[in-house]
């Protein structure tokens, strides 16, 4: 995995080039820092995969989804991660091989499991951009995975969020996934003592 030292290396020096503009944002009255805060996060989804196969001809395949993430936010805009997530389901897909679009193979995937390094980037109180490579494994096959997501979060008393994510997953040479799911986190450490006036 030759791209997971560049991109441990761009989650932790690109937030400081821009922590300057973290300490100079004024914060209204009610709103605290979520800087230096864990958060976990357990989500329910629903899954499509527009490649599925269903007696040899294309179509899209819906599996439910399980997914478990661990965000630690540097600044109050910008977080790093690791975020995971499992499909329930059994199902073909098409995987191009060759340089030819036209060159395929049947591929079987078998309750697949995604761990992906992310960053997020928080630009307003309530969304944020997500972005990270990591690996789809299966027992056939492991696969390289390119996420993009949005995320919306709505903070709750005592240190819970509730929330919404949107993730688009190409799996390089392969398939692509998207995925709608809803969840609950609970943010850790820091400043617990002043969190539960975030975003009220």
């Amino acid at each position: 995995m030759k791209w997971l030292p560049a991109l441990i290396l761009a989650a932790l020096f690109l937030p400081r080039t821009l922590e300057a503009q973290d300490t100079e944002t004024t914060q209204s009255p009610g709103h605290a820092s979520i800087k230096g805060l864990h958060r976990i996060t357990l989500s329910i989804g629903h899954s499509h995969i527009r490649k599925g196969l269903r007696h040899d001809e294309t179509y899209g395949v819906s599996a439910a989804s399980w997914a478990l993430d661990y965000d630690y936010w540097l600044t109050d805009h910008w977080a790093v991660g690791v975020h995971s997530d499992l499909l329930l389901e059994n199902f073909l897909v098409e995987e191009h091989i060759g340089n030819k679009d036209e060159e395929t193979s049947i591929m079987e995937r078998n309750y697949p499991i995604s761990v992906i390094p992310v960053i997020l980037y928080k630009p307003w109180e309530h969304l944020a951009l997500v972005a990270g490579v990591g690996e789809e494994f299966s027992k056939e096959e492991n696969l390289l995975v390119y996420r993009g997501g949005l995320e919306l979060g709505w903070h709750l008393p005592h240190h819970w969020e509730l929330g919404a994510t949107f993730n688009y997953d190409v799996k390089k040479d392969a398939y692509d996934t998207w995925m709608v799911g809803f969840g609950v986190s609970r943010f850790l450490g820091g400043h617990h003592a002043h969190h539960e006036a975030v975003h009220m």
